[in-house]
């Protein structure tokens, strides 16, 4: 009996299985590989490594298929992972450090899922490695875990800095929709016989990465009354649902699932962002660039590998919470956090922040920079630069701009709402109507594009389409007492126009 079995489930693998052994055979006495029907290399591939490979019918059950492997493992300790995982090389030694006791332990390691297409990270806790002793099994047909068997057989637990990488999720957002779209179907059918907290969270998962909030809140929800689910996920939970309400215009409700959520972990920097939008909406705009230098702190903590948490901790583009103070800073006029972010953002980007100085000083770009500035756009900083544009004081020469976001980021509301405005500036009014039509027909959610529609039909002298757009202002946005208050005003300014019906004089 060996100190150490790798056991692995695996079809079709042939593209990242090496890179997975590789990263264990120095260390692992065993390798028992449970094949569920390749048709590629990936057994060959296997027995250049010496694996002990067995055969297995799919039956839609990740845990039947793992606990077979399991029953195959003759290793004291199990470390059990996916062919699109690597075990770190730093995380070697202390693997062999561990695995020379003998006690009833599973490990929590870091699996760090890295995308290169968003320049993020999420680094989660599982338990990967553990002692092995008869009665212990996964459960839990598509997300399986071996934890709670662990727990109920009175196993301890720690959380040693083991770090696997996790390559699976490196894939653009379409790849990654289409991943999801084919789990949702099994994970349904388990929570359909198993309504336990953890399903719901992974379910609500999936739906937030097919955009379908409303669901994926749905299923958040069931969580989070739970007092036995984890702490860690809850926050998850809290998060995307606190921007579901912010999404809603529901400020106070928002407020209140973010504190929720940095209460349960302190380590979330996207909850100091969305606490910083919601602080934005109720005017509170120190509190709110605050909030995004705290996330701009911790997310350069976690990148910079300073610090460490045994909780759920993600990461992403250094640059996305300044991004975000400038938008908050600029939009308010607030000149001294507009140059505390500056600063920052020269620090951290020189050639991009020379490239928005340009911008402040209302510089008329070359050829050769409107190059370069198109290569800085993208989904973290187009906020910020539209508002910098909007203060622009030569629209005209900006159009090339409203033309490129347009056609890079179509589904984006704001960004056509700006290329309204871009051309309303320029005299094209028809132009501005198209884009502020489509915008709305993108998003319901963000007035403005109404009410810039509005103001470019009255300049066309085209009054019979604005009744109804007014119907729908007052319909999607009776919660914002503002909107509504600005619609009064409206109507009152209108009156010359419309008889009581709502019809044209």
């Amino acid at each position: 009996m060996g100190r150490l079995t790798l056991s692995m489930i695996v079809r079709n693998e042939e593209n990242r299985l090496r890179d997975c052994l590789e990263s264990i055979k120095n260390i692992a006495d065993e390798m028992v590989i449970v094949d569920t029907g390749s048709t590629d290399q990936t057994l060959e591939i296997a027995r250049q490594y010496n694996a002990k490979i067995y055969h297995f019918d799919w039956v839609n059950d990740f845990s039947a298929a793992r606990n077979f492997a399991l029953s195959k493992s003759t290793g004291k300790w199990i470390l059990y992972l996916d062919a699109d995982e690597r075990l770190k090389a730093d995380s070697v030694p202390l693997v062999s450090s561990i695995i020379n006791k003998e006690e009833k332990t599973g490990c929590r390691c870091e699996v760090i899922s890295k995308n290169s297409f968003r320049n993020s990270s999420q680094i989660m806790r599982y338990t990967r490695l553990f002692f092995n002793t008869p009665g212990i099994k996964f459960t839990g047909t598509f997300h399986e875990q071996i934890e709670n068997s662990l727990l109920a057989n009175n196993y301890s637990l720690c959380s040693p800095d083991i770090q696997i990488d996790h390559i699976g999720y490196d894939l653009s957002d379409a790849d990654i929709r289409t991943k999801a779209e084919r789990n949702l179907f099994y994970l349904l059918k388990e929570y359909s016989q198993n309504s336990s907290s953890y399903n719901a969270y992974q379910i609500g998962n999936t739906y937030q990465i097919l955009n379908d909030e409303q669901k994926a809140y749905d299923y958040y929800s069931r969580t989070i009354t739970d007092e036995l689910f984890s702490a860690e996920y809850k926050s998850i939970c809290y998060l995307h649902m606190s921007s579901y309400e912010l999404s809603m215009h529901q400020l106070d409700q928002a407020a209140e699932y973010c504190n929720k959520g940095l209460i349960a972990n302190t380590y979330l920097p996207q909850l100091y962002l969305i606490s910083s939008e919601i602080n934005f909406r109720k005017g509170n705009i120190s509190d709110a660039c605050a909030d995004c230098l705290k996330a701009y702190e911790l997310n350069r903590k976690i990148i910079n590998k300073e610090h460490k948490s045994s909780q759920i901790t993600t990461s992403f583009d250094v640059k996305k919470p300044l991004y975000q103070g400038l938008y908050i800073s600029i939009s308010a006029s607030e000149t001294e956090w507009i140059n505390r972010f500056i600063i920052l953002l020269r620090q951290t980007a020189p050639s991009e922040c020379e490239l928005i100085e340009k911008l402040f000083s209302n510089e008329i770009f070359s050829e050769e920079k409107r190059i370069e500035f198109f290569k800085i756009i993208t989904k973290d900083n187009l906020q910020c630069l539209l508002a910098i544009l909007g203060k622009y004081e030569h629209p005209d020469k900006i159009l090339f701009i409203a033309d490129y976001v347009s056609e890079n980021f179509p589904e984006n509301s704001k960004v056509l709402t700006f290329c309204g405005k871009c051309y309303s500036q320029a005299g094209e009014k028809q132009k501005a109507k198209i884009y502020y039509e489509r915008a709305l027909e993108v998003s319901v959610k963000d007035p403005s594009a109404a009410f810039y529609l509005i103001s470019v039909l009255l300049e066309m002298n085209e009054f019979s389409e604005i009744p109804q757009i007014i119907t729908f202002i007052q319909k999607e946005f009776r919660q914002i007492p503002e909107v509504m208050n600005r619609i009064i005003v409206l109507q009152n300014k209108l009156q010359y126009f419309f008889d009581s019906t709502g019809q044209q004089t």
